[in-house]
């Protein structure tokens, strides 16, 4: 009876290591690998990588690498990092165990709600400054909407992309804008439709105003399912030459939700071009200046 006791134990004992060594191999049957870069192409560390199919995790080393092993295949993998949009990728493990994903490139997130765009060399984002969409009078009794803001931000894209972070995607638009000088019984119309008086009317930076000239054709385009605080604005079509507003309608109805306002411009590139031709040529010039002034030197 004891001896049948002992086998028995031994049976159990056997069995009981040749299931932990099949889990143990089960462990590691399938894996997702690859590389999480930042936008300018810097590895991402301390990326969490993970499934809502699986309790499992892994993070990004200082390479940006990741290994993910897991017992199933999942269909689904979520790159989350703090400051960055979290990123869904799908896989397939269809006659294959291993999978080596693409890398995976992170968007980063603004700090302040506005409008920006993005320097992906330096990973980081130029904000757009903010104005206010005014009436101003022109002429005798016509007052239009106008802009008065003397520093824009300049692009040379002609198909820019504006990063919105945390404003509404509800009547946005953007408007060609032209400038406009003020004659001096011209200026700003208050609430009671009269210009106000005093010294600021006549003030040099109350001359240049922007006013609205024609509407452009846009689209807007989420960056992640999992967050929608950033997205961007695209024009559909090439921007000419010249300044641009980012607004919410505010051209078009008579007392718009939002008045705030953010101004670009799209830089000529003739104009760049024939500025660094004539500062080569200077340069040049003064090289041939120099070079006959030690000639001289040396003959005397």
């Amino acid at each position: 009876m004891k001896r049948e006791n002992f086998h028995l134990k031994r049976v159990v004992y056997f069995f009981y290591i040749f299931l932990c060594l099949l889990f143990t191999s089960c462990e590691g049957m399938y894996t997702v690998q690859g590389k999480v870069l930042a936008i300018n192409g810097d590895p991402l560390p301390g990326v969490c990588v993970s499934s809502p199919e699986i309790l499992k995790h892994d993070i990004t080393n200082t390479k940006g690498n990741f290994v993910l092993r897991i017992s199933k295949p999942i269909s689904k993998l979520e790159f989350i990092k703090s400051d960055y949009l979290p990123s869904t990728v799908s896989l397939s493990f269809i006659d294959k165990k291993n999978i080596t994903l693409p890398d995976m490139i992170l968007t980063p997130k603004p700090s302040i709600p506005g409008v920006y765009f993005l320097d992906k060399e330096k990973n980081n984002y130029i904000s757009l400054i903010k104005g206010k969409i005014e009436k101003t009078e022109i002429g005798k009794q016509n007052s239009v909407p106008s802009v008065k803001l003397n520093e824009i931000v300049q692009v040379k894209n002609r198909v820019p992309s504006i990063y919105i972070f945390r404003l509404p995607q509800y009547d946005l638009t953007i408007y060609q804008m032209k400038e406009y000088i003020l004659n001096k019984d011209e200026g700003k119309v208050d609430k009671t439709g009269k210009q106000p008086t005093g010294q600021n009317v006549n003030e040099k930076t109350e001359k240049k105003i922007w006013i609205p000239d024609k509407p452009v054709l846009t689209h807007t385009e989420f960056l992640s399912e999992m967050d929608t605080s950033l997205f961007v604005l695209k024009p559909v079509n090439e921007l000419k030459p010249g300044v641009y507003c980012v607004n919410w309608r505010a051209f078009e109805v008579p007392f718009p939700r939002m008045s705030d306002c953010f101004l670009f411009s799209i830089e000529e590139e003739a104009k760049i071009e024939s500025s660094h031709d004539e500062s080569t040529s200077y340069q040049n010039s003064n090289k041939k200046e120099d070079v006959e002034k030690m000639v001289n030197e040396k003959r005397n």
